[in-house]
């Protein structure tokens, strides 16, 4: 995957070895860092979309507002744990069909910086009232850009 102009794109080519390079990742320390912050994040959405779907009188509005500031929370330790500069996730995969299916995942990864965002605004939204819900609804706004330009922008890029 790499990252251009800040924006996570990504590029797969298919080879006989299947390896990650990172620029923020190259040595071992570097490398647990990014999985750390990558499986962190990818916990708390995950934990949000399950607040967001399940239906419970125990899901009050004091349960909303704890996932809104654990999403901004996990938000603030992305932009603190990650390094300044563009970064690049050369991903070289296997020849096969499975080859299709390891895609998506990848994708999901790129994205979840503005899928945490998203989600996080939506929790927020049902969580608060009066001035609070503009500003989640400005969060959701923002990750769904962000998400939009990460996933077309390349594709206008190429053209």
């Amino acid at each position: 995957m790499a990252m251009q102009y800040g924006l996570p794109t990504l590029t797969a080519s298919v080879t006989k070895m299947a390896r990650v390079n990172s620029a923020a990742g190259r040595t071992k320390k570097g490398r647990k860092r990014v999985l750390k912050t990558t499986g962190l994040t990818a916990i708390i959405a995950v934990a949000l979309a399950v607040l967001l779907i399940w239906k419970s009188p125990l899901i009050t509005r004091g349960v909303f507002r704890a996932g809104f500031l654990l999403g901004l929370a996990t938000l603030g330790a992305i932009v603190l744990l990650s390094r300044t500069g563009p970064r690049e996730w050369a991903i070289h995969l296997h020849p096969g069909p499975l080859t299709s299916l390891a895609v998506a995942p990848l994708v999901f990864a790129a994205s979840l910086p503005f899928i945490l965002l998203v989600e996080t605004g939506v929790v927020g939204y049902r969580g608060f009232t009066s001035w609070m819900r503009y500003l989640s609804l400005c969060l959701t706004v923002l990750g769904v850009v962000g998400l939009a330009a990460s996933l077309l922008l390349p594709w206008f890029l190429r053209r």
